[in-house]
């Protein structure tokens, strides 16, 4: 089973994720086969289940879309999971293309198992309040009880009424004190920045609240209310683009993120990106000193791992190919002042996890891992710490070098300060964790194997601690169709 879920009949979209007796729900917008290249159409509510976050079980769909004249008639799309008394709810957005004044309204839909859902005949239970807000977006509430107002609160998806068309963007509040009826208030925040942020998410941890949305990266804003004021942290997104509308859910003990990968029109690193994909890993969230959060592999995924293939007391085994090379301990160091240095692990890598600490020493002007290289380095990709530039970014490897970013993040460097990585490679899943800085996600498609190596240029580089598994060893396998 792999590590990135997708479903045989489709792709996976927005993630709506709900915690229960211990076990994960992952309700998520299924987009058909072949993906779409625009928006999410006619997506029902598919459904999984989990109870170590590794082995998802498809439950059937929870919501589809309705008929000719039904507010959802085009399509269930994202929304919120809630338990209230003895029954769970639903509220998502209905999509009817039919109706151009209020294409997209709130509606609801109740069960008592979470497996079986009826629609509220009297939907859409919420539309578009048009003294405030535009009438074409209005989508993707979430919904939760909120304890220093003693009453539900609904975040929406909005445009405000009279602003610049590209700056618009807001998160309505609706309040309710019993799920039924629902009244409209003032936007809880109106930045001025965004076209529309999609998605919202509001939750608190120890005195902070924390206000996620996403508008190509998913990102977050701090408070110490639910009703804020909001400020931006030093690094407001996750990942990059290409880990979407990602949403938390609390198990009672910790904050994960989940989100998803989109895939590629052609299976190819130029194609056009895809409305779909596959299920992300999740993330754990965790507060920094200064409130920012923090992103980390569950224990669940780390622990789910295959046999190791390189081990720190046999680092020695990597093949120097350029520079020089010095094997102490669990260390491996590359040094070339000016030029580049490379080394090869002796094994072929296809699709892998590893956790390595890279120590830049001496400032060099990049460092960082080779991916599904080819022996002589005449393709594959490269993973690159830039210390004058604070980032590390994927880029795909060419005989004449580089080539343009797939996505770049900043990353604050510091002479002699480890930057602890953990990575995964699995299919054309790339999705790396930089010690809770900041994680990067893309697909590389061109190439399915070649070897893994690390790099230094015009300096010194220590790689220290690596541990490599194989996911082709774990039984199971890695998906094929990726």
């Amino acid at each position: 089973m792999p590590f990135h879920y997708r479903p045989a009949d489709g792709f996976v979209g927005d993630v709506i994720p709900f915690f229960w007796k211990d076990t994960y729900h992952l309700f998520y917008l299924k987009s058909p086969l072949p993906p779409m290249r625009e928006g999410a159409a006619a997506t029902p509510w598919a459904h999984i289940a989990s109870r170590d976050l590794r082995r998802w079980e498809e439950l059937p769909i929870a919501i589809a879309p309705g008929g000719d004249g039904e507010p959802d008639a085009g399509g269930c799309w994202t929304g919120s999971v809630i338990q209230a008394d003895d029954a769970f709810h639903i509220f998502y957005t209905g999509y009817a293309p039919a109706e151009p004044q209020r294409p997209q309204t709130v509606c609801h839909a109740i069960s008592s198992d979470l497996l079986r859902w009826e629609k509220d005949p009297h939907n859409p239970v919420l539309v578009p309040d048009g003294s405030r807000y535009e009438r074409t977006d209005w989508r993707d509430p979430y919904v939760f009880w909120n304890d220093a107002d003693a009453c539900y609160w609904m975040l929406i998806t909005a445009r405000l009424k009279d602003a610049p068309t590209p700056r618009a963007g807001c998160i309505a509040l609706a309040k309710s004190g019993d799920l039924d009826t629902w009244q409209v208030h003032p936007p809880l925040w109106s930045p001025y920045l965004v076209h529309a942020p999609e998605c919202p998410d509001l939750f608190q941890l120890g005195e902070r609240w924390y206000l996620v949305f996403s508008t190509n990266e998913t990102r977050y804003r701090v408070g110490l209310s639910p009703n804020g004021p909001w400020g931006a942290p030093a690094l407001e997104s996750f990942d990059g683009p290409r880990l979407y509308a990602a949403k938390t859910l609390s198990d009672g003990t910790r904050r994960l993120l989940f989100g998803w990968v989109p895939t590629r029109q052609g299976e190819s690193d130029g194609g056009a990106w895809d409305w779909g994909g596959d299920l992300a890993l999740p993330r754990q969230l965790r507060q920094n000193e200064d409130g920012a959060l923090i992103t980390h592999c569950p224990d669940e995924i780390t622990e789910a791992f295959g046999s190791t293939l390189v081990h720190p007391d046999e680092i020695g085994g990597f093949q120097a190919r350029l520079g020089r090379w010095t094997a102490s301990g669990e260390a491996l160091t590359g040094e070339s002042r000016d030029g580049f240095a490379y080394a090869l692990c002796p094994l072929p890598m296809s699709d892998f996890a590893a956790r390595v600490a890279l120590t830049m020493d001496d400032q060099p002007t990049r460092a960082g891992l080779l991916l599904r290289a080819g022996d002589n380095l005449e393709r594959g990709y490269v993973l690159m710490f830039e210390p004058l530039m604070q980032r590390m970014t994927l880029r795909p490897w060419r005989s004449w070098g580089d080539g343009e970013p797939f996505v770049e993040r900043p990353l604050r460097i510091v002479r002699g300060e480890p930057i602890m990585l953990q990575f995964m490679l699995e299919g054309s899943i790339f999705e790396v964790m930089a010690e809770g800085r900041c994680c990067l996600t893309c697909r590389m498609y061109d190439h399915r194997d070649g070897r893994f190596g690390l790099f230094v240029e015009n300096g010194l580089a220590e790689f220290s601690g690596l541990t490599m598994w194989s996911l082709n060893a774990r039984g199971d396998g890695p998906s094929q169709r990726k």
